[in-house]
């Protein structure tokens, strides 16, 4: 356990950006990327990439003495704590240029410069003469994408079967790798994290070239994919609570503290019954899943791998449905790691920890943005006016109270979304006195932490989380996050279901609102689930297009509401007496943040994890494979209460005409199989128990 609980989310698939208008991209949606000068390889295609041109990224050493100031509290001092601006000097007369800091992990840092499209160099020039700095590196982006890469000065590389060591040492050396730091992964094994010898984007071009060298199946930079805090969600604030909803939490006193009102009314994504009238829906939007509990089926015996950020596995929420690896009793693949109990974390790049709970320094390292959102009105107010200003552009009738809250919950985006784990684990697990339930409420969840800070992941972390899952005997592994796609992903999840035919893995589409899917989502094997709201419409972030397997629930803040789940902001580090907030932490969340609302394809895909759970117990001698289980989770589904929007039917009519999309149904377009059914589907597996086994 981690010190602080001595004395309790690529790009990740939370990136929600405006949907683009159906009728502007079903034309284009089979456009291959072009040739660019900077780009990465997955299998012959080129994915294009920029330099982003208002950030760098820092990589820290480590702290000379216990005693001194870490280097990330030192960058924060120097360059700005969460919101709390810094400011750099350059040139002759010394121009002041406000300056932003967003931690990944306890190395790796943004520096972004506010209101300079160009002010990355300048940063680079200042940030460089500082010694707690060890290197800096170049941010690039995936255009059209609101994901972010840092370029590290290391790549991941697999070579072909029966390569020698000596030929692997010559390829790295011709290639500038240096061949005495390939280490390979812990569990992914036959892939290497070589350092490069070269800088910068140098690296980008040698990792390219090794790819292409005789001996070698595979080669890419270990990416540190995230989210620009602008670019993340907003959680719960887009707009006031639908007043129907907001009744029924009046008649709790008016406070939704997560104590003293039954949760389970307000968890649509589950039985929509109770919401029916009070929203004046036609049709149940939900995955019915208390009617597959009644069948006897709430996911006993089945482990669900949730590979993501900080997972807080001691939430009260979550208390007896985390896994206990047995390092005595069950023989693995790969030995267990010192200490190994509840899952592992890889997010550091190095060797991990057997803990996936924030730690005392990442606390040190967050605790500044909640800090700064409690502040007073009038603080908030002078110090974030241009926050102010931005919202007020967008909506000049905006409600003050709105208004407050929206540019508070900016503020600690970054926190909020390094939680991101926790919520996606809420959406399968989570059981509480107060009602709230997760879809499989009697479900294992086994932690396996590969994202850092904020929304960050690196290639290394996931490759060896999915391996690490697998080996630990998981039934599903869900993945809620998305970004640059990997050819050594795509290829050991394939080998991985080879080896694990029961193994059944779930992703997230991503939310960019356009006729794709994010990676993994994108790859053979795994589900891809996009998102619906209450209404039963297409979520307007949600991607959707022909790799979308089904939907589930996801919510939609701008409709009526996103989708309730747990969140980790409630740790007590977070909160002294004097800090504690005398109104909601956020219009949608409880004062003290464990319970949240929320939107995105990341929990419409844990959902349907849960459904699959569910179906797992109704055959606890895994008799099926993992293409039965989708075969059937796909059967089962449906489009009938799903509908298309006014203007979506329009867009598609007018495509239709101009002989656009001649051979699309809209629906399955949107939708894929449809809305997962959890009754349906563990029906089905019951009958088949009974007529083939």
């Amino acid at each position: 356990m981690k010190q602080l609980f001595s004395s309790f989310s690529l790009i990740l698939a939370l990136a929600v950006v405006a949907a683009v208008p159906i009728a502007t991209i079903i034309a284009t949606r089979n456009v291959r990327a072009q040739d660019n000068d900077l780009y990465y390889n997955v299998g012959d295609q080129k994915i294009p990439l920029v330099v982003q041109t208002d950030s760098i990224a820092v990589s820290m050493g480590t702290n000379r003495s216990a005693d001194a100031p870490s280097p990330m509290s030192l960058l924060q001092r120097d360059f700005g704590a969460g919101e709390t601006r810094g400011e750099i000097r350059s040139g002759t007369n010394p121009v002041t240029m406000a300056t932003k800091v967003q931690p990944l992990s306890q190395k790796y840092a943004i520096v972004t410069a506010i209101k300079d499209p160009l002010g990355g160099a300048k940063i680079k020039q200042q940030i460089e003469t500082k010694p707690y700095i060890e290197s800096t590196l170049p941010v690039l982006r995936m255009p059209g994408r609101s994901i972010s890469l840092v370029l590290p000065n290391e790549t991941i590389v697999r070579f072909n079967p029966g390569v020698s060591s000596i030929d692997r040492a010559a390829i790295l050396t011709r290639n500038q790798f240096d061949p005495k730091s390939a280490t390979e992964l812990q569990f992914a094994r036959g892939f290497y994290l070589v350092k490069s010898k070269v800088r910068g984007l140098e690296v980008l071009a040698a990792s390219n070239q090794l790819g292409k060298t005789l001996g070698v199946q595979s080669s890419m930079p270990n990416f540190i994919q995230f989210q620009s805090t602008a670019d993340q969600p907003s959680f719960g604030i887009r707009k006031l609570i639908n007043p129907r909803i907001r009744s029924t939490i009046n008649k709790s006193n008016g406070v939704l503290t997560g104590l003293n009102l039954n949760l389970r009314a307000l968890q649509w994504h589950i039985d929509s019954q109770p919401m029916l009238n009070k929203m004046n829906l036609t049709a149940r939007t939900d995955v019915r899943a208390p009617e597959a509990w009644k069948r006897g089926k709430k996911g006993d015996g089945v482990v669900v791998a949730v590979i993501d950020n900080l997972i807080q596995w001691d939430h009260p929420a979550l208390a007896n449905r985390i896994a206990t690896v047995n390092c005595r009793d069950r023989q693995f693949t790969i030995s267990c790691l010192p200490g190994e109990v509840h899952g592992w974390d890889f997010s550091d790049g190095g060797s991990g920890d057997n803990d996936t709970r924030i730690s005392d320094a990442e606390l040190n390292t967050l605790r500044p943005e909640i800090e700064e959102s409690l502040k007073s009105d009038g603080y908030i107010q002078v110090v974030h006016a241009d926050k102010f200003a931005k919202y007020k552009t967008d909506d000049p009738n905006i409600a003050k109270d709105l208004l407050l809250s929206k540019v508070r919950s900016e503020i600690r985006a970054n926190t909020v979304a390094s939680f991101h784990g926790t919520m996606s684990t809420g959406m399968i697990a989570g059981n509480s006195s107060n009602g709230f339930k997760g879809i499989a409420p009697n479900v294992t969840i086994l932690p396996v932490r590969a994202g850092g800070l904020g929304l960050s992941l690196n290639n290394m972390a996931i490759l060896n989380g999915i391996a690490y899952a697998a080996d630990r005997g998981a039934d599903v592994i869900n993945m809620s996050f998305g970004g640059a796609p990997s050819q050594q992903q795509s290829d050991l999840i394939a080998e991985l279901q080879t080896k694990h035919p029961k193994l059944v893995f779930v992703a997230s589409a991503g939310n960019n609102g356009k006729p794709t899917s994010l990676a993994p989502a994108t790859y053979p094997n795994v589900i891809s689930v996009g998102a619906i709201s209450i209404r039963g419409n297409r979520a307007r972030y949600s991607n959707f297009g022909n790799r979308i397997d089904v939907v589930a629930p996801g919510g939609d803040l701008e409709v009526e509401g996103g989708v309730l789940t747990l969140s980790g902001v409630g740790v007590d580090g977070f909160w002294e007496s004097d800090k504690q907030t005398s109104s909601d932490f956020a219009p949608f969340q409880d004062r003290r943040g464990y319970y949240v609302f929320t939107e995105g394809t990341s929990f419409s895909a844990p959902t349907v994890s849960g459904v699959i759970a569910l179906m797992k117990s109704a055959d606890p001698q895994r008799k099926l494979t993992a293409r039965q289980y989708r075969e059937i989770l796909f059967d089962t589904s449906s489009r009938n209460n799903l509908s298309l929007t006014a203007e979506e039917s329009s867009d598609f009519a007018a495509a239709r005409t101009k002989g656009d999309i001649s051979d699309v149904n809209p629906a399955r377009f949107l939708f894929g199989n449809g809305l997962v059914n959890a009754e349906k589907a563990v029906t089905r597996v019951q009958q088949i128990e009974r007529i083939l086994f």
